[in-house]
Formats: C-alpha cells, structure tokens, sequence
C-alpha cells in the first residue's frame, strides 16, 4: 500500500495503543454505574473545602475484583510534563494495566467546576504518554468532583443535585 492509498479489506476501526477513548453520551450502562459510584465514593471520603487533586487509576479484573491505585499532584511548579508522565507510568505498572486488552479508567479529583483546566489537561496527556509507552489497551479519563463527572475532551458527563447511596 502506497503512502495516502486506502487500506484494501480490514476495515475494523481500532484504537492506537495509549489512546483516550473519549466517552460516549450517554456512556454504557456498566461505565455510567461506575463513574456514579466514583462520585459518590469521592463525595462521601473527602470533606475539606480544599484539597490536591488526585489521580487515580482503576481496572477491573476478569475475576471480578476491583483494583484501584491513587497519586495525589501537589499545586505549584514541581510538577512538569515528564515527572507526571512517569507518576503515570508508575501507577499503571503497579496495576499491570500493559497486559489487559480492555479500557481502564483514569480518574482526577479536584474542586471546583469541571470547566476544563490546566491540571486536567497536564493529567491526561501523562496517561497519554504513559499508556502509549507500556503499550496498554486505550482508557478513559475523566474530571470528578462532589456532585459530578466530565469527560474534558469530549465534553460528556453527568452531574447530580443529591447524590444518594442506592443500598441504603
């Protein structure tokens, strides 16, 4: 196949490796009950007004069990591009994400509105980086705070008034 020439039979789409998987609205059942979950989880641990924004990194494995790693990124000048790819790159050996064949979620929580910022940004172009180097199957990556989720690239998300847990 020449350069610029379509590609003959295969016609499959398929993801790059390390590639954001941008979430679709709505999301599919399963993911929308776990960014839910998330939410609420987050809204019922953290109670400072204030606090670092955390990334947190999430697989399900085949045997049902959920495992789940976290870095909290101090504010200020401390943290550039490639010390947050390598955080990244960390995280994502410790939960042997380079080895699944299925998307793992990638989450930041912070405060305030989940207008894209800065830190959101930095944060997902380190799991780029990161997944695109170990080889890893694509992610989402979503902005969480106490009462909603966002997905900073392709603007989907959910945002709750009261969010309650359902098993009580």
């Amino acid at each position: 196949m020449a350069c610029g020439e379509a590609a003959q039979g295969d016609l499959g789409i398929r993801h790059p490796q390390g590639m954001h998987l941008g979430i679709d609205d709505p999301p599919d059942r399963s993911l929308s009950r776990r960014l839910r979950s998330i939410v609420l989880a987050h809204a019922q641990s953290e109670h400072r007004r204030v606090f670092d924004p955390t990334l947190h990194l999430d697989a399900i494995r085949e045997t049902g069990s959920d495992a789940s790693v976290d870095c909290v990124l101090t504010r200020g000048d401390l943290w550039d591009d490639a010390l947050r790819a390598d955080v990244a790159a960390a995280l994502l050996r410790r939960l042997d994400l380079s080895t699944t064949e299925e998307p793992w979620l990638a989450w930041l929580t912070r405060t305030g509105d989940l207008e894209p910022q800065d830190v959101d940004l930095a944060a997902l172009r380190a799991l780029r980086t990161a997944s695109a180097e170990a080889g890893s199957a694509g992610f989402h990556f979503v902005v969480v705070n106490r009462r909603a989720w966002r997905d900073p690239v392709t603007g989907t998300g959910q945002e709750w008034k009261r969010l309650r847990d359902r098993r009580l």
